[in-house]
C-alpha cells in the first residue's frame, strides 16, 4: 500500500522513483511497530495527508486560473470560459463531473477568500471538512433541512 504513496508522491514532485525508494527503504509492517510506534506513525499520516490535500487545493485553484486565462486569451464567450477545468479535473480524478466542478469551486473560493485558513489545513490545524464548512455554510436545524444559509433570513415573510 505504501508503494502507491511514494508512487504519487514521485509523480507529484517529478522526483526518481528509484531513489525515493531507496531514501525511504522497507516501511515496517503494523505488527513489527509497537503502539507506541504506530500512535506516532498515524499522526505523521495525518499531517502528511492534510499537507497534500491544501497543496492540491492551491494546485486546482492554480489550474482553474490558468484554464480560465487561456479561454480569455482565445476569446470564449465570458458564459464560457474556464468551465472545462471542472470536466478536466473530474476525468483526471475519476470522479462525477458534478464534483469536479465543485472541488474546483471550494478551491478557487479557499485559495482566494481563506488562504491563511487553507495554510492551517496544510498544517492539521483546520480540517479541509472545517474549511468546507465556512465555504458551503449549512442550516443542520429540522426547519431548514440542511439547505444553503446563503440567502439566510428570508427577505421576506411567508405569505399569510
Amino acid at each position: 500500500m505504501f508503494e502507491v504513496v511514494l508512487d504519487a508522491f514521485a509523480e507529484a514532485t517529478g522526483c526518481d522513483r528509484s531513489a525515493l525508494g531507496e531514501l525511504v527503504g522497507r516501511v515496517r509492517h503494523p505488527g513489527e511497530v509497537s503502539p507506541v510506534g504506530l500512535v506516532d506513525r498515524i499522526a505523521a499520516q495525518e499531517r502528511l495527508a492534510n499537507a497534500v490535500q491544501a497543496v492540491q487545493v492551491r494546485d486546482l485553484a492554480a489550474f482553474a486560473a490558468a484554464r480560465l486565462a487561456e479561454d480569455v486569451a482565445a476569446r470564449v464567450p465570458d458564459g464560457l470560459a474556464g468551465r472545462t477545468a471542472g470536466l478536466e479535473v473530474a476525468k483526471a480524478l475519476g470522479v462525477a463531473t458534478g464534483t469536479g466542478h465543485g472541488r474546483i469551486h471550494d478551491a478557487t473560493r479557499a485559495a482566494a477568500d481563506h488562504p491563511q485558513l487553507l495554510g492551517l489545513v496544510g498544517t492539521g490545524a483546520v480540517s479541509w471538512a472545517g474549511l468546507r464548512r465556512v465555504l458551503r455554510p449549512r442550516c443542520w436545524h429540522r426547519s431548514c433541512g440542511g439547505r444553503s444559509t446563503a440567502g439566510w433570513p428570508p427577505t421576506r415573510s411567508a405569505p399569510g
